[in-house]
């Protein structure tokens, strides 16, 4: 009897790690964007070229996955090098200090077809807040390498909940913030699972 329960926990635990499923980011074909309005008159957008994120999945459904995300701040490119250099000073990110921004996941609920809320916190500069991705998984398909699949994402934080207050209260003859304290993050990632 002693021999046939051990089986049977076995078995268990077999059958719970090949349901277990780990998503690394391809980050050569992935993209982590932002943009912040520019004196009420135009967004200027950038990016982060270094970053990394995982999924941890329990079977096939993604319901309910962990998602865990940094991005390299100092890699940030908004096509100027002063302004790159400016954002890594002590007035935006402090890249000295704080080296990285992350996110974990605390919910991965399912609201329509391949969408998802993925809510969290967001760490910035050392500060952490609550913060929503809305997500949309693409396509999913097996490759020579694994499984992949895609998704794009979007979410808004305000930057001075996170200390960077930078031109905080300066304003345009319009009365528009000179820089604006919304920032969008804008996602496309692509994952992959062997």
């Amino acid at each position: 009897m002693k021999k046939v329960f051990l089986t049977f926990v076995a078995l268990g635990l077999m059958a719970s790690v090949s349901f277990a499923q780990t998503w690394k980011a391809d980050t050569y074909h992935s993209w982590v964007n932002f943009q912040v309005m520019h004196q009420g008159l135009s967004y200027v957008n950038g990016s982060f070229s270094k970053f990394d994120a995982t999924i941890e999945a329990n079977g096939g459904k993604l319901e309910g996955a962990k998602l865990t995300a940094s991005i390299d701040v100092s890699s940030v490119s908004t096509g100027n090098k002063r302004r790159d250099g400016h954002l890594q000073a002590p007035d935006f990110f402090d890249a000295a200090k704080h080296a990285k921004a992350t996110f974990v996941s605390k919910k991965f609920k399912k609201t329509g077809k391949n969408k998802y809320k993925i809510m969290g916190d967001l760490t910035i500069k050392g500060v952490t807040k609550s913060f929503t991705f809305e997500a949309k998984q693409m396509s999913t398909f097996k490759a020579k390498n694994g499984t992949k699949t895609g998704f794009t994402a979007t979410g808004t934080f305000n930057r001075y909940d996170f200390g960077i207050d930078y031109g905080k209260g300066k304003k345009t003859p319009s009365g528009d913030e000179q820089i604006g304290g919304d920032i969008k993050l804008v996602i496309n990632m692509e994952f992959t699972s062997k």
